[in-house]
């Protein structure tokens, strides 16, 4: 039961929310209906011929490779085989291919070597780029163009994996590429391409963006009954006098202490959601911006570098309350403005915006399972919250391991972990969301102009609306309805391979055509 409620946690924090652009127009989550993937047509796709003899070999050649290599393929940016724009893919019900635009530079180059765990290599791939719109002779990446020189090789499942950082541009100028490999007698096929300016109208991080997390939002009191084994969550209108925040953790039974209980319940749980976002977002420890980071920092609410409220550049963010447009039969997790390429400062701290912890709680002890483990700490179900006993103390220790404390104390211990550690998890991931939503994600369309937002293709695990993407795993950017049970049980929730090339710059998506 513990393992269920662990994924029951995670499941609401994957994201149930939209996001509107103006506020006012909802973005829907009903699963899009079931499309002919037809084939689109591929007649101007470049050609796979053999590489050119004139062009001179890279600093490293590999040399040839034993037969027990079976095949290479190249991509960029870490993204999928089957999102790289070779598979047949429908918009609008309609065919189209598309091709990823890169930056001139600061992108990355996979190559990819299906093989035994015999097979060795021997140096970097050849790798030729190719101009396709423009008449050049080709380009072969040498070693001092990517970063760490001569790239690395690692053992994955199923072969090997060669990628590196380009840092010298194979060409700075705008227009349409193969990128090809060659590693012993294996040659890839090309890999169609583009390349365009990061200008400031497409570039999501011109500056480093600051966002605010609030927690002191106060819309309602919260009303939590328990009748025949079944909780009903509810709010009153109007403003009690607590943070909507502090009433959803102390209903799951997490504020039963003192005034000192309570402050370290709330901190901790804060501090969890901080640890996440940095996380989710590729920041180092206490939040430093690294090489391979997202451009982004984050204040919460009291922190000594918090913006005044009427600082200007901040974005902000509520986290708290209940969702004042529910609709029957979904439940909305959060909601955020859609900002396409990141263009403003936004305000998700209207009371039609941000992370509705009222929802949340509605759908955790709404569910029988949850209810049953829940009502045992919940004060409206009569439980004993945590903190309201003299052990509890022990409770807050960092290293809490429920199996060293006395026998009658471990289940409590166990189920207070499960707590502290997945309601964090759950409404950092929904922060995440919403706030990816209002950085650009995800953008409607294929490339150059979207990141697949609605786009069928065969990396869909289930079709969702064009402003979610729902592909293997828990990815931040699908929606909660889109959630697998089987997800909690892996990774944590991250942003899937073409989201996080954009937030890293590392994606060029064009403004919307004329």
């Amino acid at each position: 039961m513990v393992r269920l409620l662990c994924a029951l946690v995670l499941l609401s924090g994957c994201g149930g929310g939209g996001g509107d652009d103006d506020g006012d127009a909802d973005v829907a989550t009903d699963a899009a209906p079931a499309v002919d993937m037809a084939a689109p047509d591929l007649d101007a796709a470049p050609s796979s011929d053999a590489l050119p003899t004139d062009a001179a070999p890279p600093d490293a050649v590999m040399d040839a490779a034993p037969p027990i290599a079976t095949r290479v393929w190249v991509g960029v940016n870490d993204i999928p085989e089957d999102m790289l724009g070779q598979a047949p893919a429908r918009w609008m019900e309609a065919p189209v291919t598309f091709t990823w635009t890169l930056p001139p530079d600061r992108w990355t180059i996979e190559v990819h070597v299906e093989a035994g765990p015999g097979w060795q290599p021997d140096g970097m791939p050849y790798l030729l780029w190719r101009f396709v719109s423009a008449s050049h002779p080709p380009v072969v990446v040498r070693a001092a163009d990517v970063s760490p020189e001569g790239g690395r090789w690692t053992a994955v499942e199923g072969g090997r994996v060669w990628q590196a950082q380009v840092v010298n541009a194979p060409s700075p100028e705008a227009g349409d590429y193969t990128l090809q490999a060659k590693v012993g007698d294996l040659l890839s096929t090309p890999l169609r391409l583009a390349v365009a300016p990061l200008s400031p109208e497409a570039d999501p991080f011109e500056e480093v963006d600051p966002w605010l997390v609030t927690f002191s939002r106060d819309l309602g009191r919260l009303e939590v009954t328990f009748a025949d084994g079944v909780f009903t969550v509810a709010t009153a209108a109007g403003a009690d006098g607590v943070p909507d925040f502090d009433e959803a953790l102390e209903a799951v039974g997490l504020l039963g202490g003192d005034e000192a209980w309570r402050a370290a319940i709330v901190g901790r749980v804060r501090e969890a959601m901080r640890g996440w976002l940095h996380r989710f977002f590729l920041l180092g420890e206490g939040g430093a911006i690294g090489e391979d980071s997202v451009r982004i920092r984050f204040a919460l609410e009291g922190d000594p570098d918090a913006p005044a409220p009427d600082d200007a550049g901040w974005s902000r963010i509520a986290v708290g309350g209940d969702d004042p447009r529910q609709e029957a039969g979904r439940a909305f997790f959060g909601r955020a403005a859609l900002d396409w390429n990141n263009t403003r400062a936004d305000d998700d701290t209207r009371p039609d915006r941000g992370i509705f912890t009222t929802s949340f709680l509605r759908f955790l002890m709404g569910n029988p399972v949850t209810a049953i483990l829940v009502a045992e700490y919940a004060p409206a179900a009569g439980g004993t919250p945590f903190g309201s006993l003299p052990g509890d103390a022990a409770l807050l220790a960092p290293d809490l391991d429920p199996d060293t404390l006395p026998a009658g104390q471990r289940t409590r211990a166990a189920r207070f972990k499960l707590l502290i550690e997945y309601v964090p998890l759950a409404l950092a991931s929904v922060t995440a969301h919403e706030i990816g939503h209002s950085l650009g994600l995800v953008k409607p369309g294929p490339p150059p102009y979207g990141l697949l937002g609605g786009v069928e293709g065969p990396w869909v695990a289930e079709p969702l609306d064009e402003h979610h993407i729902d592909t293997p795993g828990a990815n931040l950017m699908q929606s909660g309805r889109s959630f697998r049970l089987s997800e909690a049980f892996g990774d944590p929730p991250a942003f899937n391979a073409p989201n996080l090339a954009y937030l890293r710059r590392r994606l060029v998506v064009l403004p919307d055509p004329p």
